[in-house]
């Protein structure tokens, strides 16, 4: 008997094995695909019930949870078969100690990207500064986070080497004006002027106000003028537009007003080229030296 009878033999004889054994790999494979599909909306769910703003993190770990159980599934398929599937997953465990230990820095930065999306630290859209970048998200990603700075230049920061994260983002902002008056000026009514002027600007900005702004009074004593500070809670994102409104409507109150805004001075005292020492010594002198006696000629 030729080898591809024997084949056709072997086959028949244990066809209905087989197909048995295709057919309940093709269920395992399918149940597990459905399952983790259900898992990974669950867990991305929870993750943004949790976290909001933690989309990217959410979106990660429903791939994640459904890559998993895909995964086990195939195993499992295998081993419906017949194919040994230990030999298999100790030759995987044996690769991925060897990938643990070449990208450890690749390692880190997922599982710091991991607990910055879990405490949502970051999301797609705010304004936030990871030292020394500062800048827009745009996106958040497995390893990086692409933050676009003010000049437009597009920043790449690995989740590993981020440390402090500061969000001008989140729940609500301080709008912070210092402005100086002059020393010769009134500050009692400079300070009344921005009480009416703050409270003034609050009642047409309602919208993004959220308390009553504060006017601190005297902050410092500068080398030209008087520091006075005004502050506002605001909603977030608001804070710069707020500041650059109120300077604004403060230059041009303080002008009516009289109020004088100063400049940089310096007050000049011009010595001569002459040594204080010198001059006071010639000046001593000058009075010890006894008045000249006018003497008549004599008579002829």
């Amino acid at each position: 008997m030729t080898t591809a009878e024997l084949a056709w033999s072997w086959l028949a004889a244990r066809w209905g094995d087989l197909v048995l054994q295709l057919v309940g790999a093709f269920a395992v494979v399918v149940i597990a695909r459905l399952t983790g599909g259900a898992l990974g909306r669950v867990v991305e769910r929870a993750t943004l019930l949790r976290s909001p703003s933690s989309t990217a993190l959410a979106g990660w770990l429903r791939r994640v949870t459904r890559g998993t159980v895909g995964i086990v599934g195939i195993v499992m398929a295998l081993d419906q078969v017949g194919v040994k599937v230990g030999s298999l997953l100790a030759g995987a465990g044996l690769v991925g100690v060897a990938l643990g230990f070449g990208a450890q820095s690749l390692v880190k930065d997922v599982i710091g990207g991991f607990f910055l999306g879990l405490e949502g630290a970051l999301a797609v859209g705010d304004w936030v500064k990871v030292d020394p970048v500062e800048g827009e998200v745009e996106h958040v990603g497995l390893r990086v986070v692409r933050v676009r700075g003010l000049d437009g230049r597009l920043h790449y920061v690995p989740h590993g080497a981020i440390v402090i994260v500061s969000n001008a983002s989140r729940d609500w902002m301080r709008a912070i004006v210092n402005v100086s008056v002059a020393y010769e000026g009134d500050v009692t009514r400079a300070l009344d002027e921005l009480r009416l002027l703050a409270s003034s600007w609050a009642e047409e900005h309602a919208e993004i106000v959220l308390e009553p702004p504060e006017v601190h009074g005297v902050v410092g004593l500068g080398d030209s003028g008087i520091t006075l500070r005004v502050m506002a809670k605001v909603r977030p994102s608001h804070q710069w537009a707020a500041e650059r409104e109120l300077r604004l409507r403060i230059k041009e109150r303080f002008d009516a007003a009289g109020i004088e805004i100063p400049f940089p001075r310096q007050v000049v005292y011009n010595r001569g080229d002459e040594a204080p020492a010198a001059r006071l010594a010639r000046s001593a002198a000058s009075a010890a030296e006894p008045a000249p006696v006018a003497v008549e000629p004599p008579k002829t």
